[in-house]
């Protein structure tokens, strides 16, 4: 039976070998992502459409049966009417600027 010798320049890497397998076993562990919140929001009529404003939580939707327009400051898990409007006939984004909206 032959007997296996180590070469010296594998001991030498072998440190920082268990070194590099470990930060990196750390990095993916503090990468690693919570699991999505899902929150489940009953509205009373369907919107014409959904208003998305640049990095921003803030979402608006028309109502069209109520002639509404609700604002959520979450993402959309809650909604409240925009105070100091009687009637939305429409609600229209900017052409050009996406952190403006119209309500007509």
């Amino acid at each position: 039976m032959a007997a296996r010798f180590v070469h010296s320049s594998c001991l030498s890497r072998s440190p920082a070998m268990v070194f590099l397998l470990a930060f990196l076993f750390a990095a993916l562990l503090s990468v690693r992502a919570d699991d999505p919140e899902v929150t489940v929001t009953r509205l009373q009529n369907l919107p014409n459409r959904l208003f998305y404003f640049d990095d921003t939580p803030v979402i608006l939707m028309h109502d069209p049966v109520t002639l509404d327009v609700l604002r959520s400051e979450d993402e959309g898990k809650s909604w409240q009417p925009i105070t100091g409007v009687e009637m939305a006939i429409r609600l229209v984004s900017h052409p050009h600027n996406n952190e403006m909206a119209f309500i007509i």
